[in-house]
């Protein structure tokens, strides 16, 4: 063990009883680790950047940090609208369901266990209302759960946009997606603005593993299917050593051969919460570990140092860039876009990128003055690639929860998305 160069203090959760504990931070031989100590459950020590101080530092560029104060209630426990929150909520999850089609073996909602239940029309109105009451409207994510599994979601969606709401995002497996395209229609019609595709790779080894069948056919043909239909979709892999970081570059390429349809890809390392074995290898993958392996699976036409840390939210939550593709095949990176200091500058940048495209009246590829391609350029040969790290019980800081702008809609409150989704080791909740 080398020593100590660097040390910051933090606070956390006991992976056990999830209750508050101090910790610390420093630098070790492999990177940033995070040490606590629960007075009942003893010691505990996690990875939480595989870089150097100087990176972790040079990390945190963010501009708006939001005033300090005193916790109404407890936290984490306690959370919803408390003044220690430092942040505006940018996307609501409205999860409709916790049953699904798949029984995938890592799950953070947990879906399909226990009691089957799905919200009346009435809970979703109420939902919306208390969204609308408090700070809303926001983007928001229709999720479960599997929320296609409901044939009513075009009318879920086309009585939020009545109420108000202009953006909705579909997290799904895309199984039915993918068998049913008038239901898909039946969705942009009723104001669906894009698909959150649950796509772990491009092979069929990662969803084996990860979701405990072969699906790659499935994704394929929900791409095609959005295709037709002019319906923007977001691909999201959920990354762990071992099983499909070796395939970032690949589905990054997969991404970029499917523009415009592909909007984005949005990185999501694998956490220790929901439906997952706490004994999985390949825990924990970082950020930096992450970004140099887009970069040397990409040869370079992605860099590491292209990307940065969220704005709005904490920066080590998140990262974020834009490229365009150029005629010859070569990627240009958009600089200083997307470090969106409020969660309404974040609103919008989502509802700009992650939609199907649009230009102005007019502009076209192969005509008009260098504007005009330009413009289209950015519209149907752009590609934004972003991540998010979601906190566990092992690296769970409060101050990244503070600044969480991602919330889980309840009928009287809206919790923070690692808050609500924290488990134990033993995967028991700290919400029901």
């Amino acid at each position: 063990m080398c020593e100590k160069v660097w040390e910051m203090e933090t606070e956390s959760v006991c992976p056990i009883c999830l209750k508050r504990i101090p910790g610390k931070k420093h630098q070790g031989n492999a990177g940033i680790f995070m040490e606590k100590k629960c007075p009942e459950h003893g010691e505990f020590k996690t990875l939480i950047w595989r870089d150097t101080a100087d990176h972790y530092r040079g990390w945190n560029t963010q501009r708006c940090s939001g005033a300090e104060t005193e916790a109404d209630t407890p936290c984490p426990e306690g959370c919803s609208h408390c003044r220690a929150h430092r942040q505006e909520i940018c996307c609501v999850l409205l999860e409709l369901t916790n049953a699904c089609n798949l029984n995938c073996p890592i799950c953070f909602a947990q879906a399909g266990e226990g009691r089957i239940w799905s919200l009346s029309m009435e809970d979703i109105e109420k939902r919306y209302a208390y969204m609308l009451d408090n700070g809303g409207p926001y983007n928001i994510q229709l999720s479960g759960g599997e929320p296609t599994l409901r044939d009513d979601l075009p009318e879920i969606i086309a009585l939020g946009r009545r109420m108000g709401f202009d953006y909705f995002q579909l997290n799904t497996n895309g199984l039915r997606l993918a068998e049913d395209y008038d239901y898909l229609l039946a969705l942009k019609e009723a104001g669906l603005t894009c698909i959150y595709l649950q796509f772990d790779g491009v092979t069929e080894e990662p969803y084996r593993h990860l979701r405990g069948r072969s699906l790659l056919h499935i994704k394929e043909q929900v791409i095609e299917n959005a295709r037709r239909a002019q319906m923007g979709v977001v691909l999201v892999p959920t990354v762990i050593r071992g099983v499909n970081l070796d395939q970032v570059g690949a589905i990054l390429k997969y991404a970029l051969i499917n523009q415009p349809v592909v909007r984005c890809v949005h990185f999501q390392p694998a956490s220790h919460f929901g439906r997952f074995d706490v004994d999985a290898p390949g825990l924990p993958l970082t950020i930096p570990e992450l970004l140099r392996n887009i970069e040397r699976q990409t040869g370079g036409q992605m860099k590491s140092g292209d990307f940065s840390g969220g704005g709005a939210e904490n920066p080590y939550c998140s990262f974020h860039t834009r490229y365009i593709k150029e005629k010859d095949g070569c990627l240009k990176v958009i600089k200083g876009e997307g470090g969106c200091c409020s969660s309404s500058q974040s609103q919008d940048y989502v509802k700009m990128r992650w939609a199907w495209p649009e230009v102005p009246k007019g502009c076209c590829e192969t005509e008009g003055d260098a504007l005009d391609s330009f413009l289209y350029d950015m519209a149907y040969h752009s590609l934004a690639v972003s991540g998010m790290a979601f906190q566990d019980c092992e690296n769970l800081e409060l101050s990244r929860l503070q600044k969480c702008y991602i919330a889980v809609a309840q009928e009287d409150a809206l919790i923070p998305f690692c808050a609500y989704h924290l488990t134990n080791r033993r995967g028991e909740g700290l919400y029901p």
